[in-house]
């Protein structure tokens, strides 16, 4: 926390030297020496998956000089890579303590090869070195048909063919720290294991899978990662609070930036998110988000009498070095055929009973209204309905006047006293349909009443960001209400913005056949993945962990990485076999 407290001042003192200075360069120079610089690590559950399976995922954001969890960095972003098949998906990631993490169910259209999972912090795009980490994952599709590439004798390889001898459990080493109580298991039976070491506190990564019978060679010749080295055209600031979204303003009709303006951003719906800050001498803006939000949709809009004269570009946060990634060429050895067949049979019975195995989806803590509670809400069903909102303002709403000026309507909101807030009470109050600032009142006067639900009223002066209201009108429709929002694609001026909605916390399924071996009993169990717990907090209950095996039998690695309190990296590993036998 003291940390956190130091970097908001750094970050505060250094952004109000920009008031005085032109040094850009300079004072991108003093955020880099100040601010600690970051690394990331990644852990999957395996790096050779199959079409229908699905790779699990942690991420460790750390200090670079002591390998600590960073407080700096709150977002984080992972993509997967192909070489012919370009950007597979792209997550943003929330870090609580460093951390985060995700998954991605491999589809049936992805081709057989090499692929780079790469993951970042905007933080890290401003070192010259280790801008961003990768990782080779090798997935093999056999519902599509593998075309031979021409060699290429610049290209490295690596085959994927059967392993020679059958895996046994009494060759494999261990860690004595992690104990799994029993080594032999029958199919649908609680798995119990101890973790001994009682200095081992920390944040990790559980992952208990069953081994695999392929072997992964690859080119003897070392295939080095790609070029790391950056030259940094432009500057990012760490998303200290949560995620930033960044980009200039420019005039529509000569291209020129246009400094000094107001921009608000808009994230609709019954829990929107509304804000608004000045965009700079230089035509640039930042909006920080720290807030959760459920929709993908967002609006921005210059505010001014004419908002369509002007065009917002976005600055581009996504992954700018793919030309350099380095790919492996997979071929596969016939040998596998018969293995690979039994698999994909396996993961086809799986999928099929998907909906009854599902994840459960943490519940997101959505944020009240910016202003808090508005001292009055109008639920119009609980009045007399009249065909304009005109005439519901007038003959409903206390305190609120549409008054006509020499360029349409404007409403205004009236104080409870004539002595209160006076020196306000000439500015307008701030409109707000489903969260979208409305700057053409006439839109909304023409609006149709019976879609609206409620009109949440504020009167009294108002600061935010840079503008000054006197009042605010939260108006909210019907089908924000029911977790939508009106369609405000025909409003001039707004600029449409589909943000990448931040990955989902997730409690990953394992069955209790305990509790509901009823239940369960016919439904088929052939997973191979027993359990991923990505937050595992040693700190807590740590004696004994448990899981169940399901009806697929073969040696299991229990897999405990990640990092202690001092930066030291962990790498447990236990085994068991299930027999039906």
């Amino acid at each position: 926390m003291k940390h956190r407290i130091y970097y908001i001042y750094t970050i505060l003192c250094l952004c109000c030297g920009t008031l005085y200075s032109q040094n850009t360069d300079s004072l991108q120079t003093k955020f880099i020496e100040t601010l600690p610089a970051e690394d990331i690590q990644v852990v999957f559950n395996k790096n050779m998956l199959l079409a229908g399976e699905t790779l699990y995922y942690k991420l460790y954001c750390l200090l670079q000089k002591d390998n600590a969890l960073s407080d700096l960095s709150k977002m984080a972003y992972v993509e997967l890579v192909g070489k012919q098949n370009g950007v597979i998906f792209n997550h943003k990631l929330k870090l609580v303590n460093g951390q985060g993490y995700g998954d991605f169910f491999i589809p049936a259209t992805l081709k057989t090869g090499n692929y780079k999972l790469i993951a970042y912090t905007q933080w890290m795009q401003n070192s010259k070195v280790n801008t961003y980490v990768e990782k080779d994952l090798y997935i093999i599709n056999p519902y599509i048909s593998q075309v031979a590439e021409l060699e290429n004798k610049d290209l490295l390889g690596a085959s994927v063919s059967l392993k020679n001898d059958e895996l046994s459990i009494s060759e494999i080493k261990k860690n004595a720290s992690l104990n799994v109580v029993d080594k032999t298991y029958k199919p649908r039976s609680k798995v119990k294991f101890n973790f001994s070491e009682s200095s081992l506190h920390g944040s990790f990564t559980l992952s208990v899978n069953r081994m695999s019978n392929l072997s992964l060679s690859l080119d003897e010749k070392h295939l080095s990662e790609a070029d790391n080295d950056n030259t940094v055209e432009e500057f990012y600031l760490p998303e200290l609070r949560g995620e930033i979204i960044s980009g200039k303003v420019y005039h529509k009709n000569n291209g020129l930036i246009a400094p000094n303006k107001t921009i608000a951003l808009s994230i609709p719906g019954k829990n929107y998110i509304q804000k608004t800050v000045e965009v700079d001498a230089k035509g640039k803006f930042y909006f920080n988000i720290h807030e959760n939000y459920s929709t993908e949709d967002c609006v921005l809009q210059i505010i001014d009498s004419k908002p369509a004269n002007f065009k917002i570009v976005l600055d581009d946060k996504s992954f700018k070095n793919k030309s350099a990634l380095l790919f492996r060429q997979l071929t596969l050895n016939p040998n596998i055929e018969e293995w690979l067949a039994e698999e994909s049979v396996l993961n086809q019975v799986e999928n099929a009973y998907v909906d009854l195995k599902l994840d459960r989806i943490d519940e997101k803590d959505l944020k009240d209204d910016f202003f808090g509670n508005p001292s009055i809400i109008y639920k119009l069903d609980d009045y007399k309905r009249f065909p304009s909102l005109r005439e519901t303002f007038i003959e409903v709403i206390e305190g609120v006047g549409i008054r006509k000026r020499s360029d349409g309507y404007h409403f205004e909101v009236f104080s409870y006293k004539e002595t209160v807030n006076s020196a306000l009470k000439n500015y307008d109050p701030l409109v707000l349909l489903d969260g979208v600032l409305i700057q053409d009142n006439q839109y909304l006067i023409d609006y149709n009443p019976y879609d609206i639900e409620q009109i949440g009223l504020i009167r009294a002066g108002y600061f935010y960001g840079p503008q000054m209201y006197f009042g605010i009108i939260d108006i909210r429709t019907k089908k924000a209400t029911k977790g939508t929002y009106f369609n405000f694609h025909d409003i001039e001026g707004l600029h449409h913005l589909k943000l990448n909605l931040p990955n989902e916390n997730k409690t990953y399924y394992t069955p209790d056949y305990d509790l509901r071996l009823n239940a369960l009993k016919r439904i088929p169990d052939f997973r191979r993945q027993l359990l991923w717990k990505p937050n595992l907090d040693t700190n807590k209950n740590m004696e004994s962990i448990e899981c169940y095996t399901s009806d697929v039998e073969g040696i299991y690695e229990v897999s405990l990485k990640g990092y202690t309190k001092t930066g030291t990296y962990v790498d447990l590993k236990d085994y068991f076999e299930v027999s039906a036998n």
